[in-house]
């Protein structure tokens, strides 16, 4: 497996992340502003070049809960971490990396995802209980998640918004769950 320089949020690459361009406004504030380093709103991952002088994307994860809405009553069907913010910059948008024996092509932004996944995993394995992965996705996103195997909300369930995300799919991976 192609090894990822991914590294949590520090003061010392503030210049790399003020170069950093997904082409989403909205994304490219949240990296460059206060809010990437507050433990109270997520905690922010890095992809880095090797030399640590491109960021190449970030992703910014908190905790949450999957609601269902019965009978009328709002429900908590399990606890979720919540994908807040998940970029690219513009020159790896579409990014083939090749990996493997086979030389497997895969983008770079699904080795990206890979780690958050597994991040999420080693959380539920060791730390707190984790059923789903929430999101909400710009229409660019949808392809990345829906081949990643996330799926729209269901038509009952729920989890809370903010209003820059009402023109976003909300989207869910259920984590197969030990019996």
């Amino acid at each position: 497996m192609i090894k990822l320089n991914i590294q949590r949020i520090k003061p010392e690459l503030e210049p790399v992340i003020q170069a950093f361009n997904s082409g989403n406004q909205y994304l490219d504030n949240f990296i460059k502003s206060s809010a990437a380093n507050n433990d109270s709103i997520g905690k922010t991952y890095l992809l880095l070049s090797d030399d640590e002088k491109i960021l190449i994307g970030y992703y910014n994860i908190t905790v949450g809960s999957l609601d269902i809405i019965d009978s009328g009553i709002h429900r908590k069907i399990g606890g979720c971490v919540h994908i807040n913010c998940f970029a690219l910059d513009n020159r790896f948008h579409k990014q083939v990396e090749i990996i493997g024996e086979n030389e497997e092509k895969i983008y770079t932004s699904d080795l990206l995802l890979d780690d958050c996944l597994q991040r999420v995993e080693q959380l539920r394995r060791e730390y707190v209980g984790i059923a789903f992965v929430t999101l909400n996705s710009t229409r660019e996103g949808i392809w990345l998640y829906t081949r990643n195997d996330f799926e729209p909300l269901e038509e009952d369930m729920f989890f809370s918004i903010e209003d820059s995300d009402l023109k976003c799919t909300q989207m869910y991976l259920p984590l197969e769950l030990e019996e």
